[in-house]
């Protein structure tokens, strides 16, 4: 994956309290989940982890409840567990399904999207399957710019405009992280969120006579880690428009577009200059 060992910094802490605070703000304006039958109403807004599995033994995913009679214990990379972490921190009222890379069903179900995997080049069948997934229904793709900096271009499926969102990595305050490539000429809006300095875990193999891995906590960068908060961000917007009773079914629909949840990120947005491009 993308992400770099880091130095910590401490304007990361201050944005997750930022964002905590915004959560609980919101909470007396909202109208309650009604459940009938088993059934929640408004039902939560879906969020899909598409990266490496998942790892239920990770201190930020055992605090969750997690579902599924086919739930896996199996990421041997950390990546895709971390992201489910940092999703759930973000959208903390969404339900999030964890993808291993790359079911071809994984993009078919969810209204947000967070994909992993970055490729230099197109890849046709994800492509395909991008687009195919947005014309059935409308539904909201995160991806990861790349964490190499002007190096190279920006990665694919983050590059596949207008059907993904393709995220940089900011710090807490919102400054560039210094890890994103530049955006396109002319690519107009490019949206940055969290990326640097972020705790996260690293898992040790045992040796010796240990039988379980042991955890601990890291702090990395990376534009893939700034994706799940991104989409965990989107979803929080979604969550928002299905229970306050003052936004109606148009407005709601719209943003789950692409172009209406540009269009509001946008309007949440501080704009700056990265090269070529605003984000």
């Amino acid at each position: 994956m993308d992400s770099l060992t880091l130095p910590k910094t401490q304007r990361a802490g201050a944005f997750w309290e930022r964002l905590e605070k915004f959560h609980k703000s919101y909470s007396r304006f909202v109208a309650d989940r009604i459940t009938e039958s088993g059934v929640e109403s408004p039902r939560r807004i879906r969020i899909a982890v598409i990266d490496t599995g998942v790892d239920f033994r990770h201190l930020g995913i055992m605090v969750a409840n997690w579902v599924g009679a086919d739930a896996k214990d199996d990421d041997n990379e950390l990546h895709g567990t971390n992201c489910a972490y940092l999703v759930h921190k973000a959208a903390p009222q969404a339900d999030i399904y964890v993808e291993k890379v790359f079911n071809k069903n994984a993009l078919g179900f969810y209204e947000v999207g967070n994909l992993a995997k970055k490729h230099n080049e197109v890849v046709d069948d994800i492509e395909n399957a991008i687009r195919e997934a947005s014309i059935k229904s409308p539904r909201l793709m995160f991806a990861a710019a790349s964490t190499n900096g002007n190096n190279y271009l920006r990665a694919f499926p983050a590059s596949y405009d207008p059907y993904v969102f393709c995220v940089h990595a900011s710090e807490g305050n919102g400054e560039d992280g210094g890890i994103n490539p530049n955006p396109p000429a002319g690519s107009g809006f490019n949206f940055m969120t969290l990326g640097i300095g972020l705790e996260v875990m690293e898992r040790l193999m045992p040796n010796g006579g240990r039988k379980f891995p042991s955890y601990k906590t890291v702090v990395k960068s990376g534009t893939s880690f700034a994706t799940p908060i991104a989409a965990g961000i989107a979803a929080t917007v979604l969550d928002l428009a299905a229970r306050v009773e003052a936004i109606n079914t148009r407005a709601e629909n719209n943003l789950r577009r692409p172009e209406g949840m540009k269009q509001m990120l946008n309007l949440m947005s501080t704009h700056k200059w990265l090269g070529e491009g605003r984000v």
